[in-house]
């Protein structure tokens, strides 16, 4: 919890269709200011960084559990989301690069006739652990034979303002949506046809092994008057 240096380390996925919360598998580290978690193009969340409040003031000093520990942290951890479990995921096998506002484009998946919806969703820039630039935006479309789907961009900048975007496609499942790795498109006053950036392979395997900073406390507690008492205004 940003402000408070008391990590809280259950993770969380929305559904819309229910507006429920429903709690997901734990994240192992305390990350309780200064971190960040950004949505990767291929459906996971990578998760890092953490620099507790108490850092910056003076000795490295905390005030013990339930509080976190005050060494910054600079490690970083994936997380594999269950709806990259359901099944087989769709493939993007084309996209424009760029798309202009109320034109329809083409995207090309052999699994056309599955898909269940097309999603641009903003390119994510945390500042510390908010992203005030985030945007999901539904797409409109149409099957237009076994390999092929016929997309309605955002009619103008106040639904999908101008810069780049991850373009998914989600197939459908008995579990729910199963997305595709996304495609990189830039969304504005103009299209472009060259092929739209795929960061990561259709088929790259998820991450084994690594290593991260051990997670020690090397911080001495202090009281909670010294712990007040270096965040008074001077």
């Amino acid at each position: 919890m940003p402000g408070t240096d008391l990590p809280v380390h259950s993770t969380e996925i929305y559904d819309p269709a229910t507006d429920t919360w429903t709690e997901m598998a734990p994240i192992s580290r305390d990350r309780s200011y200064h971190y960040s978690a950004t949505l990767l193009a291929d459906g996971r969340v990578l998760i890092g960084g953490g620099s507790p409040i108490g850092s910056f003031f003076g000795p490295n000093r905390d005030m013990g559990e339930p509080f976190s520990n005050n060494d910054r942290d600079p490690s970083f951890q994936v997380y594999s989301p269950p709806y990259l479990f359901r099944g087989p995921r769709p493939v993007i096998d084309g996209a424009p690069a760029g798309v202009a506002w109320r034109d329809t484009f083409e995207v090309r998946s052999s699994q056309a006739r599955e898909i269940d919806s097309v999603v641009l969703m903003r390119i994510p820039s945390q500042q510390h652990v908010n992203d005030s630039d985030a945007r999901t935006v539904k797409l409109a479309f149409r099957v237009a034979g076994d390999e092929r789907l016929h997309v309605v961009a955002p009619p103008d900048g106040a639904i999908a303002p101008p810069g780049a975007y991850y373009l998914f496609v989600n197939r459908r499942s008995a579990q729910g949506p199963v997305p595709s790795v996304a495609r990189i498109v830039t969304v504005g006053p103009a299209g472009d046809a060259d092929e739209a950036f795929q960061p990561f392979p259709d088929d790259a395997p998820g991450p084994v092994g690594g290593s991260a900073t051990p997670d020690d406390d090397t911080s001495t507690p202090r009281s909670m008057r010294d712990y007040w008492e270096a965040r008074r205004p001077r």
